[in-house]
């Protein structure tokens, strides 16, 4: 008798909405004012989240609920610069999703107009701050 094996469908990094990733960084931003697990409730009022912050943050979700596929960690772990991997490039869309989505805004964009400001390649000193619909989400 031949068998029909159901599964659910699960699409790739790419296929992720704005919103699923936001889910995915609601901890992150939630818990965003605290700079210092130690000293969880004296948070440094002058911290502000980088966009390497945010990178972390994404590959830490990812990982935590196994999003990322084998192939894409063991590229990761032995490249030379991460820039070049496919899992860094995924994150990196994810960013611009945010973006664009109108839930994430880099330093110097015009608030009424999200897309004119685009993607500033290094990640160390940008920052990044959440509009209101993204804090609307987050509820």
């Amino acid at each position: 008798m031949k068998a029909i094996r159901y599964s659910r469908y699960e699409g790739t990094l790419e296929d992720l909405s704005p919103e699923e990733i936001l889910s995915l960084l609601e901890d992150f931003l939630l818990d965003s004012g605290f700079s210092d697990p130690f000293q969880r409730y004296d948070p440094d009022p002058e911290r502000q989240p980088t966009l390497e912050d945010l990178y972390d943050a994404l590959l830490q979700a990812l990982l935590r609920n196994e999003l990322v596929p084998e192939d894409w960690m063991r590229e990761a772990r032995f490249a030379e610069r991460k820039e070049e991997t496919r899992l860094y490039q995924a994150i990196q869309g994810m960013i611009r999703k945010l973006q664009e989505a109108g839930y994430l805004r880099l330093p110097g964009e015009d608030p009424l107009d999200p897309v004119q400001g685009g993607y500033r390649g290094e990640a160390g000193e940008a920052r990044f701050e959440l509009t209101e619909k993204a804090s609307d989400f987050l509820g």
